[in-house]
């Protein structure tokens, strides 16, 4: 019997542009877009992964790994582009490349890490967040 769906990682609210992936034909793709970038030397290769949550700005998507750990994808981002947060582990990419991600050890961490997510502002001087 599979693992327990967790709890919704954030409700969508204007300004923070996570959109919830329901179980199904969405979340089956972001699944096998993240397997197919992630090569063999990759650390999430042929994870057991479950997509939960997706930013509508950019292409990071928020996984349920099992075992009580999480991660946050770029799945078209080869780069590491952004410093570690606070409970998480370092953002690291295979040594062949793959997708740039953060890999959180509990769901407080990775709620955390979804509540800081931001982008640039085109108005504001200099792109800050």
């Amino acid at each position: 019997m599979p693992a327990a769906r967790p709890e919704s990682p954030a409700a969508p609210t204007d300004g923070d542009h996570w959109e919830v992936v329901d179980a199904g034909p969405v979340a089956n793709s972001l699944r096998d877009e993240l397997l197919a970038a992630a090569g063999p030397t990759h650390l999430l290769h042929g994870a057991d992964a479950e997509a939960l949550i997706r930013c509508r700005r950019c292409r990071a998507v928020g996984f349920h790994l099992r075992r009580g750990r999480f991660a946050i994808v770029e799945l078209s981002d080869t780069s590491v582009g952004t410093p570690a947060e606070a409970g998480a582990e370092p953002a690291v990419t295979g040594p062949s490349g793959g997708p740039a991600f953060q890999r959180f050890a509990t769901f407080a961490a990775f709620r955390e890490s979804l509540a800081r997510h931001r982008h640039p502002r085109a108005d504001r001087v200099g792109g800050a967040p």
